[in-house]
């Protein structure tokens, strides 16, 4: 061996071992072929729609903010992640009269909707609401909508 190949020589030997110490990104199955792990995030709130009705997939169809005394008001939570969770809306009504309150427990291992609605037989009094969404105690967005005649 010269002296300009041994440099070469244990260059190419520490890149070979480097590669074989890396982190793994994929298992191995049975076969010997690698499959590669998707990575996984915790439950989160992504989206709240509010509307006067939902899809079969618990998707707003037609959003609004404006609603009559009659109407149903829908709000889909849309959630990102997987994992279990407890979904909470919160409707309060002027200055913090609380309306209603509502909990969904969830478990998803992916994108999904949920929904909250309120009503009343005799109609919603007119004035300003608001709808406020929590995550297992957190708060994770609001929104804010007005019954008009």
């Amino acid at each position: 061996m010269n002296a300009r190949t041994l440099p070469a020589l244990a260059l190419s030997a520490f890149l070979m071992l480097s590669a074989g110490c890396g982190r793994r990104d994929a298992d191995t199955g049975a076969s010997g072929s690698s499959v590669a792990k998707e990575p996984t995030s915790a439950l989160s709130v992504k989206d709240i729609d509010l509307g006067n009705s939902v899809n079969p997939d618990k998707t707003v169809a037609d959003h609004t903010g404006d609603f009559k005394p009659s109407e149903t008001i829908y709000v889909s939570v849309e959630t990102t992640g997987s994992g279990k969770g407890t979904l909470k809306a919160r409707w309060t009504y002027q200055e913090g009269q609380v309306v209603d309150e509502t909990s969904q427990d969830l478990t998803t291992s992916g994108p999904a909707n949920t929904e909250f609605h309120i009503s009343k037989a005799s109609g919603m009094p007119v004035g300003h609401y608001r709808v406020e969404i929590s995550l297992n105690g957190a708060v994770a967005g609001s929104k804010e909508f007005e019954v008009k005649r």
